[in-house]
Parts: structure tokens; C-alpha cells; sequence
């Protein structure tokens, strides 16, 4: 996300009506993100100072109730498409750090 947008959405934040902020900003990204959001970042810190920044962990333990979920959503149960040994599999790829970072969950 370029900076000149970050400082945009800075905007957005600070709209209120009286006491009240008509506005709440949720940012989800790869760890790029919250190395732009750095409180060193001087170009963003005015931003940084007014958001909470998360690192959500890995979800390494808790991959098969990941799969299922995702499975669930189609209809189809887990067992019926991934046996325990592939569940393994796509975990230990997921566990492999290629390019400076770990493969993504999420991009199943």
C-alpha cells in the first residue's frame, strides 16, 4: 500500500461526529505491512500513532480445523477429499520458508 494512501485513510480515522468516530479502518497483510507500519517509518509514523498493529501466528496447530471449516463451506466433508498423511503434507509445505517467508494458509 503506498504511503500517500496510508496518510489518506489517516483522514478517514479522525472523522467524528462530536465525540464519536463514524469510522473504524481494519488493514490485513503480509509481513511487508508491518514493516511499512513501523513506528521508524517516519513517512507514516502520525499514522502508526493512532492504529493498533496485530501479528496473528501461524496456524500451524490449528491447520485441520483451518481445512475443515474451509471444507465445510463447500459442503463437502474433509475426509471425504484429504486423508490424515495429506493434511501432514500441507502442513510440512506450509512449514517450508521459501523466499524469506512461509507459504500462506490461506492461499488453499
Amino acid at each position: 500500500m503506498p504511503i500517500p494512501t496510508l496518510k489518506h485513510l489517516k483522514r478517514f480515522f479522525e472523522l467524528e461526529n462530536g465525540f464519536k468516530k463514524l469510522l473504524s479502518i481494519v488493514l490485513i497483510g503480509q509481513p511487508e505491512l508491518s514493516l511499512k507500519l513501523s513506528e521508524r517509518n517516519q513517512a507514516v509514523r502520525e499514522v502508526v500513532q493512532r492504529c493498533e498493529v496485530v501479528q496473528l501466528p501461524p496456524l500451524d496447530n490449528q491447520l485441520n480445523e483451518f481445512l475443515t471449516f474451509k471444507f465445510g463451506r463447500t459442503g463437502k466433508p474433509i475426509n471425504e477429499v484429504l486423508t490424515d498423511c495429506a493434511i501432514e503434507a500441507i502442513r510440512n509445505r506450509l512449514s517450508q520458508v521459501k523466499s524469506g517467508r512461509r507459504e500462506a494458509v490461506s492461499l488453499l
